[in-house]
């Protein structure tokens, strides 16, 4: 589920927050790969990584606010929340339009 608006701030500035939250599931939580080397037959082995939740919360939210003359500023906030674990990340930026 997505939720945005936009207010506008003054004649040429406006303000963009958004807020998404949404349920992730992992169908193939155990992550391991199986190999073999070419020149030595018979020798096979897997791999084993870290294992991950089967469901999680994933929620994104963040906003953007464009000023005049093409500039904006905006950030997102990310995290996925589950029983076992959790991710958290946050991201920024000053992109300008040309």
């Amino acid at each position: 589920m997505q939720v945005d608006t936009k207010q506008a701030l003054g004649a040429r500035t406006s303000l963009i927050p958004f807020l998404c939250v949404a349920w992730q599931h992992e169908f193939l939580h155990d992550r391991y790969a199986t190999s073999s080397l070419q020149f030595v037959s018979g020798y096979d082995f897997t791999t084993h990584g870290a294992r991950s939740w089967c469901d999680a919360a994933r929620i994104e939210m963040g906003l953007n606010l464009l000023l005049l003359d093409g500039r904006s500023i905006d950030g997102k906030f990310t995290g996925v929340f589950s029983d076992t674990s959790r991710g958290i990340a946050g991201t920024g930026g000053f992109p300008r339009a040309v």
